[in-house]
């Protein structure tokens, strides 16, 4: 319901004429592609005009001309390279305690921002919005992600309205900022392995954790973030906010209370429930007959494992 109210909020706004949409989602990860893919695709099929820079294509928009793809499908390499040596090391190989997810995988991971913004693929992008002068109605961006997008999106598309779509079961990165903080004491830290049902001490620890966690993480992004674009644009680093996370005006978050807890929420933030692409065609006739009782299949694999693993 949420999705449909929010597609034709879309509709009603832009009238006859379809909106210009710029979507920035970095992360090389299927699994967080995957909301951003079926928003793509939907909002394709109902006739806005979308310009994508992602590392992940919609599987049958290749030649759709209201879809424009920026090719960032490197990103998935500098995880992994030929000789199997990270460009970008993430520690995923070991059992990591919650205060060591920020500096051991979420802050390593948002250096792909750099290598991804100054790409040929990009600044030919980047170039092409300017010599054609093309103007963005709203801009999407994915939340962990934000102090390097929401500069970019003021670059490429001015004042805009900024969407966050958060694949987590919170969007724990601008919900505060929004006007819409977290009540830990009901509602666990995504980051710790409580329920809802925590004592005294337990709720005492989820705010403290949480809160220590979340700060130490924007604080590193935030500052590299603004180290890139001061070595990038100098001076002209005008349009870099002293908190970016403020410049988002609305969160949709892929999931809702059949995932996480129910718990109160702002005007701003809503819950969409999980996006899904289209129905895929049917698997070729030799497959669907293969008998797969006797395949043997090990699901030991590492969370990065499944990163490298993901289609792109």
């Amino acid at each position: 319901m949420c999705v449909q109210f929010f597609f034709n909020v879309l509709i009603l706004c832009c009238g006859v004429s379809a909106f210009n949409i710029l979507i920035l989602p970095p992360t090389p990860s299927f699994s967080h592609q995957r909301p951003i893919l079926a928003l793509t695709e939907s909002l394709v099929r109902k006739g806005h005009k979308l310009f994508v820079a992602s590392p992940n294509i919609v599987p049958g928009l290749e030649r759709n001309e209201n879809y424009t793809f920026v090719d960032l499908s490197f990103s998935y390499n500098l995880l992994k390279n030929e000789n199997g040596d990270a460009v970008i090391k993430i520690s995923t190989q070991r059992q990591l305690s919650k205060w060591e997810v920020g500096s051991a995988i979420l802050c390593p991971a948002t250096d792909l921002a750099k290598f991804q913004l100054t790409s040929d693929q990009f600044l030919q992008f980047k170039q092409r919005v300017e010599s054609e002068n093309i103007k963005f109605d709203v801009v999407i961006v994915q939340p962990l992600f934000i102090p390097y997008l929401t500069p970019m999106a003021r670059v490429l598309a001015g004042d805009a309205p900024i969407i966050a779509v958060s694949s987590y079961v919170m969007d724990w990165m601008t919900e505060d900022a929004l006007g819409s903080p977290v009540h830990l004491s009901f509602s666990p830290s995504v980051f710790g392995h409580y329920t809802d049902r925590m004592n005294l001490l337990q709720r005492i620890e989820n705010w403290f954790s949480h809160h220590y966690i979340v700060s130490g993480i924007k604080r590193t992004i935030e500052a590299s973030a603004r180290r890139f674009f001061t070595e990038e644009y100098g001076l002209n680093a005008t349009f870099v906010d002293e908190s970016p996370w403020e410049r988002i005006s609305l969160t949709l978050i892929t999931s809702n209370s059949l995932y996480y807890y129910p718990r109160q929420l702002g005007p701003n933030v809503i819950e969409v429930g999980p996006l899904h692409l289209g129905t895929p065609d049917p698997l070729p006739k030799h497959i669907q007959k293969y008998d797969y009782s006797s395949l043997k299949v090990d699901f030991r694999v590492s969370k990065k494992q499944c990163i490298l693993a993901s289609p792109r």
